[in-house]
């Protein structure tokens, strides 16, 4: 017998560089294999944004200042060993690969050791680690009630291209990290493809609209590509909106 859905190896994210600075915003959901929350919904976006803290300042600035201050400890206490860099264990990592720390060092080099290794952990845990989506759709029709479904997100993978998302159920977010992973983007973040490992689930959005039909052709194309059933992908209603006069 040939290969079944149950047997194919679970989908993964795409290996490119995501800026999730580019990702922030408004998406329109232009097709889905839906959540069952999700079914019957019309004009559906997706709003992307930055966690700020209760004081207003936002997530990157504070991380910023505790790997700085971790890095000073570091340094007052004489670690210049480069292994301090590998038993850091940081929720967030930078899609920007290892930092630049160029040079030889020796055992008098102590000082430029600690201050590489701290620029080490900085670019690591560059980008802020939480983010939170909005999902709003209107009900049933395109005249239906606008409701709104709320999730937290962080950055799992080091090319930010998988994330971990907990939806807010009954007022409370669940205690359970789902995978999400994009699988396929815009060069110029005009479109994303966000799919999930078991392809149970999937999201082709847009920053327009509409998409191009051409365009959006290929790009379901391409999550076919990575398994998903072309059946089962739906469009989501989205009725265009009139331009003011």
């Amino acid at each position: 017998m040939g290969s079944s859905a149950s047997t194919r190896a679970p989908l993964e994210a795409m290996d490119k560089e995501i800026d999730m600075e580019k990702m922030m915003g408004k998406w329109f959901v232009i097709s889905s294999c839906p959540t069952p929350f999700e079914k019957n919904a019309y004009n559906a976006t997706e709003l992307y944004e930055w966690i700020e803290d209760e004081d207003g300042s936002n997530a990157e600035e504070q991380q910023q200042q505790q790997i700085e201050s971790k890095g000073d400890d570091a340094s007052a206490s004489g670690s210049g060993s480069d292994n301090d860099n590998d038993n850091d264990n940081y929720t967030v990592s930078s899609a920007g690969g290892s930092a630049d720390g160029g040079g030889s060092f020796s055992s008098s080099n102590n000082s430029n050791n600690n201050n590489n290794n701290r620029r080490r952990r900085q670019a690591k845990t560059k980008r802020p680690p939480h983010f939170k989506v909005t999902f709003g759709f209107n009900k049933g029709s395109f005249d239906g009630p606008w409701k709104e479904m709320y999730q937290k997100g962080s950055v799992y993978s080091e090319n930010c291209a998988e994330w971990r998302v907990r939806p807010k159920l009954l007022g409370v977010y669940i205690p359970v990290k789902l995978p999400f992973l994009i699988i396929d983007c815009a060069d110029d973040y005009s479109w994303v493809t966000v799919g999930y490992p078991s392809r149970k689930y999937l999201w082709i959005m847009s920053r327009e609209q509409q998409m191009r039909p051409a365009l959006y052709a290929q790009v379901q194309a391409r999550a076919v590509e990575q398994g998903y059933d072309a059946d089962r992908i739906q469009m989501v209603p989205q009725q265009p909106q009139q331009s003011a006069e």
